[in-house]
């Protein structure tokens, strides 16, 4: 068993409303105009498709270190912060199942910041069975990065996630 699921007894956590709305959508509108402006490059990753992102933005890093009480209250432990990276997905975007990095954190956490069509993520709960979940703005779906498949079905339907 994982530090994670120690912890929480599963594989994964979603927490509804984690980020203010007038917050996700004030980052969203802004993310977007950048991505579109060319000011946000495509996404190097092999694990994506049709996707911009940018690590380490001011906006993430200063919400990570500002949510890091609130995740360790969650999680019953004093965590710290490691890693971001903001994600513009569109309409054909796709992102394959896969297991994080070993360098990037002990805690996965995905937060929908917008979207204007529903794109499930997938996780594999403690019995291995594959759950999607549908995160509305502002939700964040904390899950086991490390040691728990996850990804999204099939492409995206939408104009922006």
């Amino acid at each position: 068993m994982s530090r994670f699921r120690d912890l929480i007894g599963e594989s994964y956590k979603v927490v509804r409303g984690y980020i203010p709305r007038d917050e996700v959508d004030k980052f969203a509108s802004k993310f977007i105009k950048d991505c579109e402006d060319g000011m946000i490059e495509e996404s190097p990753s092999p694990i994506v498709n049709k996707c911009k992102d940018k690590g380490h933005s001011p906006h993430t890093l200063t919400t990570l270190i500002r949510n890091t009480d609130k995740v360790s209250e969650i999680f019953g432990v004093q965590v710290y912060p490691t890693y971001t990276i903001d994600r513009l997905y569109v309409n054909g975007s796709t992102l394959e199942t896969h297991l994080d990095k070993r360098v990037s954190s002990q805690i996965g956490c995905t937060v929908n910041y917008y979207s204007d069509a529903p794109w499930a993520l997938t996780v594999e709960n403690i019995n291995g069975e594959v759950v999607e979940i549908n995160l509305e703005p502002g939700d964040a779906l904390f899950y086991d990065g490390l040691n728990t498949k996850h990804g999204r079905l099939g492409a995206y339907t939408g104009k922006h996630y």
